[in-house]
């Protein structure tokens, strides 16, 4: 119930000098009724994680068993697809406003977009992923890599993740860590793109 109908009805039952007793039963019908909606919003948020993890289970193990590099990719963008594209309004909202931001070089801004939505929904994955990816455009390795280690922690299979944790143990010279991110990256993604960028 908004403050602005709370308070027509309040006056509404004060006029008309229904005792208390009514006033507080009118109350508690109104704060049940939109305890109902949120739990139903919640329960269909929650309906809607389940069908997306099925759906994610499902083009992994498509993705595993793909034999060349053009249904390897087309498997990719449908996974790319789900993990940028919540269910949730206001989150798929706040990731369009965020990549937007992003694209357009504004990083600082995207950082502190995405701190906000971190904060508001800490297990969705591809927000850590996607501050770690600016982060490292940035310069600032040692964030992109703690940031990395929570989209693993909630995704492991995050192929785009274990790439980016790959290319900075590289630039930081440490070279068996990036070939076994980068393992672990191919053997979730066999044809993912760069997989062959330390083999010089």
């Amino acid at each position: 119930m908004s403050s602005k109908k709370y308070a027509q009805m309040s006056f509404f039952y004060l006029s008309l000098m229904v005792s208390a007793l009514t006033f507080n039963q009118g109350v508690q019908a109104g704060v049940s009724s939109q305890s109902s909606s949120e739990t139903k919003q919640i329960r269909q948020a929650d309906e809607g994680d389940i069908v997306r993890a099925k759906k994610l289970d499902f083009m992994f193990a498509k993705l595993e068993d793909a034999n060349n590099q053009q249904s390897a990719l087309r498997i990719e963008r449908a996974i790319w697809q789900l993990w940028l594209n919540p269910d949730n309004r206001i989150l798929k909202k706040s990731m369009q406003t965020i990549m937007a931001t992003r694209e357009a070089g504004n990083y600082e801004e995207s950082i502190m977009l995405l701190n906000d939505l971190i904060t508001r929904y800490p297990n969705y994955s591809e927000g850590w992923n996607q501050r770690a990816t600016i982060y490292y455009l940035m310069g600032n390795f040692d964030a992109s890599v703690l940031d990395v280690a929570q989209t693993l922690k909630l995704e492991p299979r995050h192929f785009g993740a274990l790439s980016g944790l790959a290319a900075i143990f590289w630039q930081q010279g440490n070279q068996d860590l990036a070939r076994k991110s980068l393992r672990e990256a191919v053997r979730i993604h066999p044809f993912l793109s760069g997989r062959g960028m330390f083999n010089q």
